[in-house]
């Protein structure tokens, strides 16, 4: 097995309810079984670990919006007046990388309307009201990850 995590859409918030809990990322679950994909996406994680000094991957997920889907207008996660969970997440960052489009897809990121390009990296701020509309025919496909700060561990 290789260190690849999968969760479905909203239990990403699970996972960093979960994390925060035990104020440390959780370990990754090994389900892929495809060295091919974990060698294809291993440099990209890397690299993306490099951007931010002393932070390391956290979950790696293939994230599927069907055609003709939304996903609605939210957060990431659900803020408390909490001073521990504030600073685990301001030690997280999440990044999309945009594997199957098409280009009426949008991404809503606090009133901004974005249509991300295959091929593209994002990074995005997970306290933002956002949403993703896709109208099209065609499902949109990103390589989600996130990366923390390695004094989280």
């Amino acid at each position: 097995s290789y260190p690849i995590s999968e969760l479905g859409f909203g239990d990403l918030n699970l996972l960093v309810e979960l994390s925060t809990l035990m104020k440390k990322p959780l370990e990754p679950v090994n389900v892929c079984k495809s060295k091919k994909i974990y060698d294809l996406i291993d440099p990209i994680a890397k690299h993306l670990e490099s951007l931010n000094d002393n932070y390391c991957r956290g979950s790696i997920v293939f994230s599927c919006l069907i055609a003709g889907q939304n996903i609605p207008v939210h957060t990431d996660y659900v803020y408390r007046k909490n001073e521990s969970v504030t600073n685990f997440l301001d030690k997280m960052h999440r990044y999309h990388l945009v594997i199957t489009t098409h280009d009426d897809v949008i991404f809503e990121d606090g009133g901004e309307k974005i249509n991300m390009k295959v091929g593209e990296c994002w990074e995005i701020n997970k306290k933002n009201i956002h949403a993703v509309y896709n109208p099209s025919n065609v499902d949109r496909i990103h390589l989600v990850i996130d990366t923390f700060s390695k004094d989280l561990v």
